[in-house]
């Protein structure tokens, strides 16, 4: 079954998007997610602004550095009017975003990230605590991985032979 999604994002500029269905819906997301930057407007604020717009049973995910608990605390109404939130939790010590987020943070440093971890846990909301080394994985490589090269046989059969990754992957405009 496939379900409507939207996007609200709070950057230099509020990216809202009504929930709609179809992949020209889900690429608008990816091309607007791409293109967001950090806002100046408290991650708190932003879910009490939206929490009257999402319906019963809203899955919600919220991708963030900040260490400022008020936004867990923010979650609390969304949360008994069913919405269903999953957080990825960006490690700003690990992007170097510290002293840039330090505004934002109630009780600084690593202390702060396990205030919103627990509060997190105490509202029994499932998130996933990310750093910067998720980026060096394989699978967040895709250009890197998964190349295969094309033989076609004496018989026109085409087959898929794994390509050698130590050399460079040649890109190619399709026409």
């Amino acid at each position: 079954m496939r379900r409507a999604v939207g996007l609200v994002a709070e950057g230099e500029d509020l990216v809202w998007m009504t929930p709609a269905e179809g992949d020209g819906q889900r690429w608008e997301i990816l091309k607007s997610l791409a293109l967001v930057n950090r806002g100046d407007r408290p991650l708190a604020e932003v879910l009490s602004r939206v929490g009257n717009s999402l319906g019963r049973n809203a899955s919600l995910v919220i991708i963030t550095p900040s260490t400022d608990t008020a936004w867990v605390e923010a979650l609390v109404p969304l949360v008994r009017q069913g919405a269903v939130p999953t957080v990825m939790l960006l490690d700003p010590d690990s992007f170097g975003e510290s002293e840039v987020l330090s505004g934002f943070d109630t009780f600084g440093g690593a202390h702060a990230m396990d205030a919103v971890e627990i509060g997190l846990q105490n509202l029994g909301i499932t998130y996933y605590k990310l750093d910067k080394d998720v980026l060096n994985r394989p699978e967040a490589r895709p250009g890197r991985q998964g190349q295969w090269e094309w033989r076609v046989s004496g018989t026109g059969k085409a087959i898929a032979i794994k390509r050698d990754e130590s050399q460079p992957v040649e890109w190619r405009t399709l026409a």
